[in-house]
């Protein structure tokens, strides 16, 4: 890869290295499943701002993810995934080309590429890019709402009705995608940024400044779409739901969460491995940053930092807490890494940063060998896995040479985001082998193929795991059954229909027998007559 590369390639490489998994991959049933079910619920009940899982209200999330899918699924008659990837990817690539734009003024351009690699590929990032959640969408509105905050702050002259008014609705679609961190992640990140009076070069600092973003514009804009959008889910849902939306999901999941809860110090623990390979260098430029505070010339790394880690603070607060809540902080931590890089790229610091990463990627091939050897992982033993491997083997080697031998750190971040591409996108290709671990299509369509066979009526799911949206599979012919039945109850639903479970939960004197061999983790089975 040239050094002339320009953006649009980068793009292309990345979507290339993940179209295996986008179009091979099964839904997991943690959340995809569950996000698909609702909206299959939603386009056949007619609703429209309220959403249920079989029945049950579900004011977890906004509408807008939601809508996404209804649409997908509405324009090409069925889930697909490739589609509903689009939904991540396309935002993670938004996210990319602003911050790159955001950064011009401070980043080399010789390192434009390579900040994006260092992005695109980092850990938890590019892990979200191929997940089916609003997470990413949520990111880039929040993006662009701070690049929109600071361009105001530093904009000469009257403030315009356009400049406001699309800080607000950036901001109201940072709400609309997932909720209250929408607004509160830029409200925190623009008033710990102005407060101290930071932007050395705008006339407006401090409450000047913050009253100049947060204007009364924008604050019309937002409140007014709230509105109508909570008008609309009380004529829709009742008091019931629009309080389940406004209080019960927000306040009460901050401060004493009922999912996910986990103790103020989890992201610090957790960054360690979601932000590899990047890790050592990100988190090492945050650190040199702060050191070096009073010697920064400019305002956009001040702001970055103030994001960064107003928003690692922010989350570790709330109560609920999961790994990829963290993704708004990742495009201002890696964009302060690649602009200390590219300042102080023969520092043996940064190349010892890179070099770690390197040297653990070099033992790859070794690593798979270990590990298909275990009994336990048996089933990962593919020449896929072996030949990914080698190629990460190989780049790791490279970047260590390019970083050493030939003083290139534009060439050793390249190496290893070249080789990590090559190496998903061979990996990806097992992924129709490992599916009937990773969801329920495969056991789903082998009960379909066995009711039809046997002229069965019904399928079931006995103590699977969220197996109620197996329905996105079966349709309306599927119902899961309660964790507590009787040996009689069981054996009737079992003469009537076919029971997706594992072979521990079915007692043998139901009747019930194995019809097919083990899928996955799962098992079919029915009764004989």
């Amino acid at each position: 890869m040239s050094r002339t590369i320009r953006f649009p390639w980068v793009y292309f490489w990345a979507l290339l290295a993940l179209i295996p998994i986008i179009l091979l991959r099964d839904f997991n049933p943690s959340n995809e499943l569950r996000y698909i079910s609702i909206a299959s619920e939603a386009l056949r009940d007619g609703h429209i701002f309220t959403f249920y899982n079989h029945g049950i209200p579900y004011a977890d999330k906004p509408p807008l993810y939601f809508w996404l899918t209804m649409g997908a699924y509405s324009l090409l008659g069925n889930h697909c995934m490739w589609l509903l990837n689009m939904f991540s990817i396309l935002p993670a690539f938004v996210i990319a080309e602003v911050m790159q734009r955001w950064s011009k003024g401070v980043l080399s351009e010789d390192f434009s590429t390579e900040s994006k690699v260092l992005l695109l590929t980092c850990g938890l990032f590019c892990g979200m890019m191929v997940t089916l959640r609003m997470d990413m969408l949520m990111t880039m509105f929040i993006v662009l709402a701070l690049y929109q905050a600071y361009k105001i702050q530093r904009s000469p002259g009257p403030l315009t009705w356009k400049s406001s008014l699309l800080f607000g609705l950036w901001i109201f679609l940072g709400v609309f995608s997932k909720g209250p961190m929408g607004i509160l992640i830029p409200l925190v990140s623009t008033t710990v940024f102005m407060m101290p009076g930071y932007g050395a070069h705008c006339e407006y600092r401090g409450w000047k400044a913050w009253f100049r973003v947060w204007n009364w514009r924008a604050w019309l804009l937002l409140l007014a779409l709230c509105g109508c959008w909570f008008g609309a889910v009380y004529a829709e849902g009742g008091t019931g739901y629009l309080d389940n939306l406004l209080f019960h999901q927000t306040m009460d999941r901050a401060v004493d969460a009922f999912h996910h809860k986990r103790p103020f110090w989890f992201y610090a623990r957790s960054i360690w491995y979601t932000m590899l390979p990047w890790t050592f260098l990100i988190i090492g430029a945050v650190i040199l940053t702060c050191i070096r505070w009073k010697k920064l010339g400019n305002d956009i790394e001040r702001f970055y930092v103030y994001a960064g880690i107003s928003t690692f603070v922010l989350l570790s607060f709330i109560s609920s807490k999961l790994d990829i809540y963290l993704i708004p902080a990742y495009p201002f931590f890696v964009y302060l890494a690649a602009i200390y890089a590219s300042r102080y790229r023969t520092s043996k610091w940064v190349k010892a940063s890179i070099t770690v990463p390197a040297v653990i990627l070099s033992a790859a091939l070794v690593a798979t060998w270990f590990i298909q050897g275990n009994e336990s992982t048996k089933w990962l033993h593919c020449w896929q896995l072996y030949v990914a491997a080698f190629v990460l083997t190989i780049g790791g080697i490279m970047t260590i040479v390019a970083i050493w031998k030939k003083n290139n750190l534009n060439m050793a971040i390249r190496s290893i985001g070249i080789s990590l591409c090559i190496g998903v996108f061979i990996a990806g290709l097992v992924v129709p082998d490992i599916n009937d671990r990773l969801g329920y299509g495969k056991v789903s369509d082998q009960a379909i193929a066995d009711a039809q066979r046997l002229g069965r009526d019904s399928i079931y799911s006995y103590r699977v795991r969220r197996g109620e949206n197996i329905d996105v599979y079966a349709g309306s012919k599927f119902r899961q059954l309660p964790d507590t039945l009787s040996e009689s109850e069981m054996a009737e639903y079992l003469r009537n229909g076919i029971i997706i479970t594992r072979s521990k939960w079915l007692p043998l004197s139901t009747g019930g027998k194995e019809l097919s061999e083990p899928v996955g983790d799962h098992y079919v089975v029915y009764a004989i007559d």
